[in-house]
């Protein structure tokens, strides 16, 4: 199922989760009201549900209007790579070998997320994901590099580095 973007809650929901009188954002930038939801039960369907390759975000047509929606696999997509990563020297520190890796790691966990401010210029890119995670990504650290700070809404900060501060 596709999660459509919601103005008002500025956040994603998922069909099941949109009622009467919800505004959805289109391709244009305009909004559209839902008037109304019907589901169905007890009835063998076909479905499709759709990923588009490389894009966690992008419009899909409802008639002639075309509404925001995003690929369902990308939740969570940082932290598969996170717990993927090699070790560093605390638990919730894991290492990458180069910046160009971290970058593009950085990049696609954050990719369709909503783009913060940023928080001086040793934080100049920070995104919030559509679970409230927030992933930032810091110029320089105690530990001497670059470094990909991770913020989940639940648990303890995570980070990633390069080995050592290279």
């Amino acid at each position: 199922m596709l999660p459509c973007w919601v103005d008002d809650l500025e956040a994603w929901a998922t069909a099941e989760q949109l009622e009467p009188g919800v505004w959805l954002r289109t391709s244009t930038g305009t909004r559209v009201q839902v008037s109304a939801v019907r589901s169905w039960t007890g009835q063998d369907r076909t479905v499709h549900n759709l990923t588009v390759a490389n894009l966690h975000t992008f419009y899909v047509l409802a008639g002639d209007t075309a509404l925001l929606v995003h690929n369902a696999n990308g939740c969570g997509v940082w932290k598969s790579g996170f717990d993927a990563l090699p070790k560093g020297r605390q638990p919730h520190v894991k290492k990458m070998s180069s910046v160009a890796e971290m970058r593009g790691a950085f990049d696609k966990w954050t990719a369709g997320a909503q783009r913060l401010p940023a928080r001086g210029p040793k934080i100049p890119d920070v995104y919030k994901l559509a679970d409230g995670t927030v992933i930032q990504w810091r110029t320089a650290s105690r530990s001497g590099g670059e470094t990909i700070d991770i913020f989940p809404v639940t648990g303890k900060g995570m980070k990633v580095h390069l080995p050592d501060g290279q």
